[in-house]
């Protein structure tokens, strides 16, 4: 939840999207397959696309792939995602958000499935900007897969399978 948290824009700024430099002087490291961004044809936007230590709550979750996807300007989303662990269970996400004391609000999604579901909220972190999230996981036999993405304007959360 906190390198979630650092992808979030500072409050005190007037731009709406992120630097591609966001990660330069974190106190987190990503190991990232390009240094520049790169243009994608299929989702026509830039992207640029690395690997991630996830520790929650203690728990080593593995190294998840990240992807920040935006235009030339800036990021406009980040995604990270874990196509398969057969340690992981579904995140609180709603727990985490509580115990920081991030200001949070649930966004109906499709409803929870026994082994699959997708849960959206609006957060707004103290000392940044309101931002959005949206929680898929699937689970079966092999394990847990799971994305998390972080919006900067709430028109994709609406085209993202919320009502």
């Amino acid at each position: 939840m906190d390198v979630l948290q650092a992808f979030v824009i500072d409050e005190n700024v007037s731009y709406n999207v992120q630097s591609w430099n966001v990660t330069d002087n974190k106190n987190y490291s990503v190991s990232w397959e390009n240094e520049d961004i790169i243009w994608d044809n299929k989702s026509e936007s830039y992207y640029k696309r690395g690997s991630i230590e996830i520790i929650i709550e203690g728990k080593y979750l593995g190294n998840w792939t990240i992807l920040l996807m935006g235009s030339r300007a800036g990021v406009t989303k980040v995604i990270f995602y874990y196509p398969n662990n057969q340690h992981m269970e579904k995140i609180d996400i709603e727990k985490l958000f509580r115990k920081r004391g991030i200001e949070h609000t649930f966004i109906k999604c499709d409803e929870d499935m026994a082994s699959y579901g997708f849960e959206s909220w609006v957060i707004i972190p103290i000392d940044k900007q309101k931002a959005w999230i949206s929680y898929e996981w699937s689970c079966g036999s092999a394990g847990c897969s799971a994305k998390v993405i972080l919006y900067y304007n709430d028109k994709e959360i609406q085209d993202n399978k919320c009502n």
